[in-house]
């Protein structure tokens, strides 16, 4: 059946990819191999680019560059546009999809509408540039009182500004994806000066959300103001931040975050949902105890509810999935146009196409923090599964599902999932050692 007057059946209780939706991604199919831009409806996807080549965009902004915009393997050139753009573009998608006069007729569907099952994803933008923040209080209250203890948790200049690094934007890669656990140095447990080189005892994955920068690049030298941010946000999807904890803990003094820990492979969900069919799930965020400096002050200080999940499947689940953090992105504190804001702030030009993640999102529970550093308390504290298994961190062969999904009346906007599998890190043989 039809459902809100959508050409494209589906089920609104349980559909990700409702007319409310929307979302961007890059794909292509074994008849059509070349990746271009589409958008998820249903169990399909809307071919943006053969819409284009059949002058179905004819408003005053798009009819003349849309087959520049989507007949590309990358979103950027859309995304490099202005929110005024983004917004006809919505606009169009949604009346050709919503049965009536203005809807495709069935000829049209038949040469624009692709089966889901029947798509390859791409990676949906080339990101120039990839900021990781940490702008989750629980969490950063969690792993500092793991270091350092209660009592010094929070270091002073994490309620001051939001807190980030930049990373390697070659380690991003689009889910499903193979995670082959890396070889790292670590030190030891009773010589902090002995170092051994092995591939990494820790790895974990970190629930997070990913925010697309779009809009033209700022000037070099003229910071966004927070108002600007807003305008730049293009939309959000899954983020698992793949971490070599012992290579992090061995690497990260004097400079910080850890490129060994860090940037070997982060994976995103194929599908940027846009903010704006986000704006019904806006809610306040938290606000911080203490005065912020003039340019994080926000009038419009929001976040989005959305539940985050993270389930696995191990050697021993015979395929079940099974329960390991349920959280919410409300749980942020400093919200993604605080982050941009900041990163901007001493007039650096911030490209389309950047990547700002969020950072572990956690709550105050153990079933609800956003990584096995935090759940097993730096491996003290093994989380014990549904089948006996007991977990520390990740293993060879289990499988790392991580779904979001706001839930509004009667529909849900849903991001997909990142699906990724750990495979066994290279023999030693790799790096001439004997074994």
């Amino acid at each position: 059946m039809a459902s809100h007057d959508c050409i494209v059946a589906y089920e609104p209780a349980t559909c990700e990819f409702p007319i409310q939706n929307l979302p961007y991604g890059v794909f292509s199919t074994a008849s059509a191999t070349s990746p271009r831009v589409g958008v998820a409806i249903g169990d399909k996807v809307l071919d943006l680019a053969a819409l284009a080549a059949k002058g179905l965009f004819n408003g005053p902004l798009l009819a003349d560059c849309a087959t520049d915009l989507f007949n590309q393997p990358s979103l950027n050139a859309f995304m490099a546009t202005k929110p005024e753009v983004w917004a006809e573009a919505r606009a169009r998608i949604t009346e050709l999809l919503t049965a009536g006069a203005g809807a495709l007729d069935e000829a049209t569907q038949a040469e624009v509408l692709v089966d889901m099952a029947d798509i390859t994803s791409h990676m949906p933008v080339n990101v120039p540039e990839y900021i990781d923040f940490y702008s989750s209080r629980t969490h950063a209250t969690n792993v500092g009182t793991l270091i350092r203890g209660a009592e010094n948790a929070l270091q002073p200049n994490w309620t001051a500004m939001p807190i980030g690094y930049h990373v390697a934007s070659t380690s991003l890669t689009v889910s499903p994806a193979k995670i082959v656990r890396p070889w790292v140095q670590t030190t030891s447990p009773t010589d902090p000066t002995a170092f051994s080189f092995k591939p990494e005892p820790a790895l974990d994955f970190e629930l997070e959300m990913g925010a697309f920068v779009g809009g033209p690049a700022n000037a070099q030298g003229v910071p966004l103001r927070i108002n600007e941010a807003h305008e730049r946000l293009f939309g959000l999807c899954l983020f698992n931040d793949w971490s070599a904890r012992a290579g992090q803990k061995a690497s990260y003094v004097p400079l910080g975050p850890s490129i060994i820990g860090k940037s070997f492979i982060s994976t995103i969900s194929p599908w940027i949902v846009p903010f704006a069919a986000l704006e019904p799930f806006a809610v306040a965020a938290e606000v911080l105890d203490k005065p912020l400096a003039p340019h994080l002050r926000d009038d419009n200080h929001i976040v989005y509810n959305v539940d985050l999940s993270v389930d696995i499947i191990t050697p021993g689940s015979n395929g079940e999935e099974l329960p390991i953090t349920r959280s919410n992105l409300t749980y942020l504190t400093w919200t993604h146009a605080q982050q941009l804001t900041n990163l901007a702030s001493t007039g650096a030009p911030i490209l389309p196409g950047t990547l700002l993640a969020t950072g572990t999102i956690s709550g105050p529970n153990r079933e609800q923090n956003g990584c096995m550093l935090e759940i097993s308390k730096l491996g003290k504290d093994p989380l014990v599964l549904p089948t006996g298994e007991e977990r520390k961190y990740i293993a060879d062969g289990d499988v790392v599902v991580m779904r979001g999904v706001a839930r509004g009346d009667g529909y849900q906007i849903g991001f997909g999932e990142t699906r990724d599998v750990v495979e066994a890190a290279l023999p030693p043989s790799f790096w001439g050692i004997e074994e």
